[in-house]
């Protein structure tokens, strides 16, 4: 159930305090030595650190391999009787 928000506290530290740092649960805690949120839920250490943008689309770039991508493309259209596009 949604609550009318009445003020959003700000809590940040250092990563070795927020590290340390349980929380409580659906606090947001800034480390201010990385500039990262961290999202706790009571019980775990440091919380979890949630994910930027920047995190994700950096990820993505070094998993997906795009000759891999071709070639398997280029091996599925030559098995299925196409041609290949010079």
């Amino acid at each position: 159930m949604a609550t009318k928000p009445t003020r959003f506290a700000q809590m940040g530290d250092t990563t070795e305090k927020v590290k340390a740092y349980t929380g409580i649960p659906k606090q947001l805690v800034v480390d201010t030595s990385k500039w990262k949120i961290h999202l706790m839920d009571g019980s775990t250490p440091g919380g979890y650190e949630v994910a930027m943008v920047a995190d994700v689309t950096a990820g993505l770039a070094q998993k997906v391999d795009t000759a891999e991508l071709e070639t398997a493309l280029k091996e599925l259209i030559v098995e299925f009787g196409g041609t290949v596009p010079q």
